[in-house]
């Protein structure tokens, strides 16, 4: 059954896209979620907030698939999470309600890969992982670190609906090329795409090019799914915002 409320209704919006958004009451209905699922197996943690502790997260997904999940990389060193929060301190410059969304608790391990520049997964909550071509500049390190917290955070509206219904087996290659995304996958790329071509473009002048860009992939990404009739309410109050320029 699907929410008889909207994302709208419950939470003011959505994260990186609407200044009304309440991060507080959506991380508490996460926090939730997480407990009511890790309860009926017949685990639990004392106090809600520990379900938004990545390490105690990433125990609950292990518990509900019933296997361990493997982290690949090597955790940040202090040297590396410095510089990280450097280039977040950067974000929250440009957009300075976006601050208590990277308040949340983040883990960020380090991996080299000639192919994957930066990766998260909605099984390891609010963990993040940097290819070393993430690396190489201060722009491509605040680029491919707000590319995955706006991961994180389009992953925990997951935890409490899902995108698109299960039933379908559509899947999609994407303007860049990447092939087999489900609805939901498209949903992201473009969810990705619209925060970055709205930070771009507010950024600085010089970036405007770069914003055009992602502009015109986010709409491309929603041209794919638009009429796709396995969407749930909640895939289609996301795209419907995500149109909204």
């Amino acid at each position: 059954m699907e929410q008889s409320l909207s994302l709208q209704d419950l939470f003011g919006g959505l994260p990186f896209l609407d200044t009304t958004f309440k991060p507080n009451q959506f991380l508490t209905a996460v926090a939730c979620a997480r407990r009511f699922r890790y309860e009926r197996l017949g685990f639990r943690f004392d106090r809600l907030e520990e379900y938004l502790i990545p390490s105690n997260a990433l125990i609950v997904y292990s518990k509900l698939l019933n296997k361990e999940i493997y982290l690949y990389g090597s955790l940040a060193d202090g040297s590396l999470v410095n510089q990280l929060n450097e280039q977040i301190e950067k974000i929250v410059y440009e957009f300075p309600w976006w601050k208590s969304l990277f308040g949340i608790s983040l883990v960020f391990y380090i991996f080299d890969s000639d192919t994957i520049i930066g990766t998260s997964s909605a099984i390891k909550p609010q963990h993040i992982f940097l290819g070393s071509r993430a690396l190489t500049s201060s722009n491509e390190i605040r680029e491919q670190v707000l590319h995955e917290v706006v991961h994180i955070w389009a992953y925990m509206i997951e935890e409490l609906w899902m995108f698109h219904n299960k039933e379908d087996i559509s899947l999609f290659s994407l303007p860049s090329g990447t092939s087999e995304k489900t609805a939901t996958g498209v949903i992201h790329a473009a969810y990705v795409a619209r925060v970055l071509s709205d930070f771009y473009r507010k950024n600085n002048k010089d970036w405007l090019e770069r914003s055009k860009i992602l502009t015109e992939y986010y709409k491309s990404c929603l041209s794919l799914i638009e009429t796709n009739q396995f969407l749930t309410r909640t895939g289609r109050e996301i795209i419907k915002r995500l149109s909204h320029f």
